[in-house]
């Protein structure tokens, strides 16, 4: 749901669901938002990257 939120929200839709992903506790989050990765258009790609980097993981 949080993934869907960025390409059809506002930019405060997209700032707040990115940073509940930065901020999850749940690694679960985090390893779904990597694998949306491949798949993930160019912006969402950058965001998706960008909380990875967050977290101090390497995107795939």
């Amino acid at each position: 749901m949080v993934l869907r939120a960025h390409p059809l929200g506002t930019p405060a839709d997209r700032a707040a669901a990115l940073a509940a992903l930065k901020d999850a506790r749940s690694g679960r989050l985090v390893e779904l938002a990597r694998g949306a990765l491949p798949a993930a258009s160019l912006p969402l790609a950058a965001s998706l990257r960008e909380v990875l980097a967050t977290r101090g993981l390497a995107a795939p």
